[in-house]
């Protein structure tokens, strides 16, 4: 089953570690509840039911209509899913509309319970943990919330996104970069397939600085992203496969399994080789490639 992309982001591009800047003492929990309330009247707003005046979650919800009302932007349909198989991701869009000249718009709603001065003093905070994403994006909630709503719009080929953030006392609007959704940022949830016996190692190995040096003499000189290990270079990407290799290697079922594994993780990336990558006796790194780059169709 593909992987959701917020999932993608906290537990692949930001490694899995918590997301903690200190410039906010609010309560998550409570903050996600109020969030999945305010959700959900956006949600039976668009589908025809009016807002009512009896809570603060009504008035984030109005909040959110009248902000994309100034953007000139219509909500049509909510809760609109994506998927893209080659990415093995996929995500729930909070909303899509359409603006007055009538392109499509992704639109993202989140709630804070920090006021909208509050608000702008921490959404650009990087992590403290983290403060870089691997798809070199700076992991704070602003390019978080870019990277949803860019992945949405990558799905469906919309030019256009907006991912809006009620605040308790407004709500401001933030157009979705292109560098949100450029399909790089993306590389890295493909899946082994199951029926495939390819055990790998994991990434960083030992001796990490030198297996970045060896790739870097093959060419690639920036990892794009892992699980599996994309790397691209000057002449392309490529998937790297990094593997144990015993003396009995060449005889196991694990030699056919790798290459097999480089085939299908290729299958699906078009222009993209695959290599082997295993640590020597003498202690340097070797590969090869087991899948050649084929030039893009012009």
């Amino acid at each position: 089953m593909p992987v959701g992309v917020t999932t993608f982001i906290a537990k692949h591009l930001a490694g899995g570690t918590r997301f903690r800047t200190g410039g906010s003492t609010l309560c998550s929990k409570r903050g996600l509840a109020f969030g999945r309330r305010a959700d959900h009247l956006v949600q039976q707003h668009i589908r025809g039911r009016r807002l009512g005046q009896q809570s603060p979650a009504h008035t984030a919800a109005r909040r959110f209509f009248a902000a994309l009302s100034a953007q000139g932007v219509t909500a049509t349909t909510a809760q609109v899913s994506v998927v893209m198989p080659s990415l093995n991701l996929r995500a729930v869009a909070d909303a899509v509309g359409t603006d007055t000249a009538g392109n499509e718009v992704v639109l993202e709603l989140k709630t804070t319970q920090a006021t909208l001065a509050e608000h702008a003093r921490t959404y650009y905070l990087n992590c403290k943990n983290r403060p870089t994403l691997r798809c070199d994006l700076p992991n704070c909630l602003y390019w978080r919330h870019q990277l949803q709503c860019g992945f949405a719009m990558l799905a469906r080929k919309a030019t256009r996104g907006l991912v809006v953030v009620v605040c308790t006392d407004g709500a401001k609007t933030y157009p979705v970069e292109p560098a949100a959704c450029e399909k790089a940022r993306f590389v890295g949830a493909v899946e082994a397939p199951a029926d495939i016996y390819a055990p790998t190692l994991k990434w960083p190995a030992a001796a990490d600085g030198t297996l970045t040096k060896a790739l870097a003499r093959r060419g690639y000189s920036r990892i794009l992203g892992h699980n599996p290990t994309i790397v691209q270079g000057r002449h392309g990407n490529a998937v790297v496969l990094l593997i144990r290799k015993p003396k009995t290697y060449a005889r196991s079922r694990a030699s056919k399994g790798h290459r097999a594994l480089a085939r299908a993780l290729t299958t699906t990336r078009p222009s993209t080789a695959g290599l082997l990558v295993w640590l020597s006796a003498a202690g340097t790194w070797r590969t090869e490639t087991v899948v050649p780059r084929t030039p893009p169709v012009l």
